[in-house]
């Protein structure tokens, strides 16, 4: 096996958006597990993140606002916290200088929309 590589750029910031619900957590880990598995991917869901002093809406917006792309798991219902965060991404996509997030270079942040309404079949 020869030297391991690492990345030349650092790693693209993906927030993981849904409601937090029992029927979606198999999604919501299933997304998380997958971006876990890339070098070049941080994936970050509210579950996964240890406390904060800071408020909790205020913590996942400013996540929001920081990643490279939103993936958006879309169930039978929504919430204002996961209507907030997807407000928050379409703001930062228009943001200063076009972009928004911890780059100065536009696009920013970048969308993934996945139905999860119907029953799992496994990948």
């Amino acid at each position: 096996m020869g030297p391991h590589i690492l990345a030349g750029e650092r790693p693209l910031l993906a927030f993981v958006s849904s409601v937090m619900r029992p029927n979606l957590q198999w999604a919501r880990d299933a997304t998380v597990g997958a971006l876990t598995e890339k070098p070049t991917l941080i994936p970050w869901a509210f579950e996964y993140t240890p406390a904060s002093s800071e408020a909790a809406d205020a913590s996942y917006l400013s996540k929001v606002r920081d990643a490279d792309f939103v993936i958006w798991l879309v169930g039978q219902t929504t919430t204002p916290p996961v209507r907030d965060e997807i407000e928050h991404a379409g703001q930062s996509l228009a943001g200063p200088g076009g972009g928004g997030g911890r780059s100065a270079a536009p696009p920013k942040p970048q969308y993934a929309r996945a139905d999860v309404r119907g029953p799992w079949r496994g990948w």
